[in-house]
């Protein structure tokens, strides 16, 4: 699976790979992300172990700002912020209203001007939408989800070894990760 336009957290040399579909107004990804992301990222992601790769999931019939928070993280990496943006997404799930992204975005200190061009231009519809059609194709239709797999040369292309469906304890990705680690 090619992960050459994706978000990536963690060196881009690691031989395992966590890919994560998400939305951004998700309950059950922001407990994901509250809970065992902080581990995930601080033991296998910040030590060279992991890359974590972010996927668009947008579940828009029951999340209506989630859409538009996804454009949000990625007019913020723009400007070098996808993953603090993302962050802030996640830490407070009920404002995702036009207004709140912008603040959200002031906080980051990221050149308004630019920032509110990208988020009123259409750049990132088609970037979506294939996150969302890869997810449909694999037959991934809810979040989060999360692949586990490893990169046999080092590159862009990851081999799929596990799937885990909802959130979990850090403990169910530790226990996954070190055994992909060994191999």
């Amino acid at each position: 699976m090619s992960i050459q336009k994706d978000p990536v957290l963690g060196k881009t040399d690691a031989r395992v790979g966590i890919i994560e579909w998400t939305d951004f107004q998700c309950p059950f990804c922001g407990r994901f992300t509250s809970e065992a992301y902080p581990k995930i990222v601080s033991d296998y992601v910040d030590t060279g172990k992991v890359r974590f790769i972010y996927r668009d999931l947008p579940l828009a019939s029951i999340h209506p700002w989630s859409q538009l928070a996804a454009v949000a993280a990625h007019c913020a990496g723009e400007q070098g912020k996808f993953w603090e943006m993302h962050n802030s997404l996640f830490a407070d799930q009920r404002a995702m209203r036009p207004p709140d992204i912008s603040n959200r975005a002031a906080k980051l200190e990221l050149d308004m001007s630019k920032f509110n061009e990208c988020i009123n231009s259409s750049r990132y519809n088609e970037l979506i939408d294939t996150s969302v059609k890869g997810a449909q194709r694999m037959n991934i239709n809810g979040t989060p989800t999360f692949l586990l797999g490893t990169f046999n040369d080092g590159g862009s292309i990851m081999k799929i070894e596990k799937s885990i469906i909802g959130t979990y304890p850090f403990e169910k990705f530790q226990a996954d990760l070190d055994e992909l680690l060994k191999k």
